[in-house]
């Protein structure tokens, strides 16, 4: 076939080539998936919805319930029990997970409520130590909080986010040299990680965890916001090289990402594949989906909150079969001077992951046999 007509949907075509050597696997592939907080407590919540996400490929769990309230209950009282179960339940479902380092327990009475726990960073570095080194194996990467400066105090500032992340940082590499401690904002709030970093925290991560959901919104949507989207990296490691060029290089993550249902099923399946897609293209290196099941948040879930799969869920099932767990950017084209075109290698075959632009359909010739 040489010609199709480019459609609203987003297509995935096969481009019969020979295949070339793919990179050596990587500790993480780029599919990953997250949970809210009630479908994420206990092995139980998780048996849920994670067997569905096994079905279809799906390897990479953001988090384990770690927060330091959970782990530490009572200050000095450590239980183990729930993560232990969890840890074992991810490991006979072939999942691998990362962790938060993020809370401020009811006991901690320097901190208010809802504070970053500045005023109390020897109990905060201790459960740091606690918690890395009982996972030690098992969990190599760590957030440090979720989507900075959100869940902080009003008052509190990007010096204050600082003093946790090193204090962090110090406590989980003599744990365990092997972790890797994740610097977080919300959004891509690239302000705001350069102030952090100028405030202290310079040297003290290993990767950095973004949650872009307002320039998915914009795709989703249809606004032709590609490239504002595509530029979320390369804004990222240019600040990086002038505040910490030892680090402009490092991994990133988008550890939430998702789109509403509300805006439909078969956007929010859309926004899905373009969601992996350019973030494959720009290098991040671990996309988890939020989320696999509704629950708490949302309408967002991969499946809905009976457990029912949506478009979505077929959407990453398709890209994993395709792509396999560790695809290779190749590069992209602009077809027809309009369409963007996302070029890989693929699991067996050259994949061309294309759409049309604005809701426009077209006639596009490759001028050889393709499939899709």
């Amino acid at each position: 076939m040489k010609n199709f007509t480019l459609f609203v949907v987003t297509a995935i075509v096969c481009l019969h080539s020979t295949r070339l050597s793919a990179e050596e696997p990587r500790v993480l592939g780029p599919f990953g998936i997250g949970s809210c907080h009630i479908n994420n407590r206990s092995a139980q919540d998780n048996a849920r919805w994670m067997p569905q996400m096994e079905a279809i490929g799906l390897k990479y769990n953001r988090s384990a319930h770690t927060g330091w309230g959970a782990v530490e209950p009572e200050q000095g009282k450590w239980h183990w029990q729930p993560l232990d179960e969890q840890l074992a339940y991810y490991a006979e479902h072939h999942f691998e997970t990362g962790g938060m380092l993020i809370g401020n327990p009811k006991w901690n009475r320097l901190d208010a409520p809802g504070n970053l726990p500045v005023n109390n960073l020897a109990g905060w570095s201790a459960y740091v130590t606690a918690t890395v080194q009982h996972a030690k194996g098992q969990i190599k990467y760590w957030e440090v909080w979720n989507e900075p400066p959100n869940f902080t105090g009003r008052e509190q500032t990007p010096a204050d986010y600082a003093k946790i992340v090193v204090a962090a940082y110090d406590a989980a590499k003599a744990a365990d040299p092997e972790c890797r401690i994740g610097l977080a904002a919300k959004s891509a709030h690239i302000n705001y990680l350069e102030q952090v970093i100028k405030a202290g925290a310079k040297d003290h991560f290993d990767y950095i965890t973004l949650h872009p959901y307002e320039m998915l919104d914009g795709i989703a949507d249809n606004a032709g916001t590609e490239a504002v989207y595509m530029q979320i990296v390369p804004t990222l490691r240019r600040m990086l090289t002038a505040q910490n060029p030892a680090k402009a290089q490092v991994p990133v993550f988008f550890t939430e990402l998702g789109c509403d249902v509300k805006k439909g099923a078969d956007t929010q399946a859309h926004a899905l594949i373009k969601a992996y897609t350019m973030g494959m293209a720009q290098g991040v290196s671990c996309i988890h989906w939020f989320e696999g099941r509704d629950g708490d948040s949302g309408p967002l879930g991969l499946l809905d909150e009976k457990g029912t799969p949506r478009p979505a869920y077929t959407a990453m099932a398709q890209l994993i079969q395709h792509l396999g767990q560790h695809p290779v950017y190749l590069g992209w084209v602009m077809l027809n001077e309009k369409h963007y075109g996302f070029v890989f290698q693929g699991a067996k075959t050259t994949m061309l992951i294309s759409w049309a632009y604005r809701g426009a359909s077209d006639r596009v010739s490759f001028g050889q046999a393709v499939a899709f």
